[in-house]
């Protein structure tokens, strides 16, 4: 059995976890004093959680602040 084989067929959560980190932050300050509004883009952050997923790992969400992270 090919290493190829083995991972397409592992379901979620068998190989191991990994940890996501996301921003909790939903603006930036700028030096003008304004705020431009920040947070994660939906493709960058979905694209490799599913390879991951699909790869048999489960995969556990965290930011710094321990609030709900905001996708901008």
């Amino acid at each position: 059995c090919s290493s190829t084989e083995a991972t397409a067929a592992a379901p979620a959560g068998e190989r191991g976890k990994v940890l996501v980190i996301v921003s909790s932050r939903s603006a930036l300050t700028l030096r003008e004093g304004k705020t431009h509004p920040t947070g994660y883009f939906f493709n960058e952050l979905v694209v490799p959680v599913r390879a991951l997923v699909d790869d048999g790992w489960e995969v556990v969400f965290a930011n710094p602040g321990g609030d709900a992270p905001s996708m901008d």
